[in-house]
């Protein structure tokens, strides 16, 4: 996928969370809109948010960083 459909399509979901009541509704919203599934949206949006620590897991930086050490 295109990286700007991906950065879209995030902030799409984003924006759609400050008006909807949860994000699987602003997920929702989305969808048709950006040209992607719903579960590409959703990991998108997990590894942005363990990206910024709003959720746990690994970053990708960090999992940048340990492929280098491979």
């Amino acid at each position: 996928m295109l990286p700007e459909v991906e950065e879209g399509a995030i902030r799409l979901v984003k924006e759609g969370r400050e008006e909807q009541l949860s994000r699987w509704a602003a997920m929702s919203s989305v969808v048709g809109r950006r040209g992607c599934g719903g579960e590409t949206q959703r990991k998108w949006i997990r590894q942005v948010e363990m990206d910024s620590g709003e959720r746990a897991g690994q970053a990708t930086a960090e999992r940048e960083r340990l492929k280098q050490l491979e």
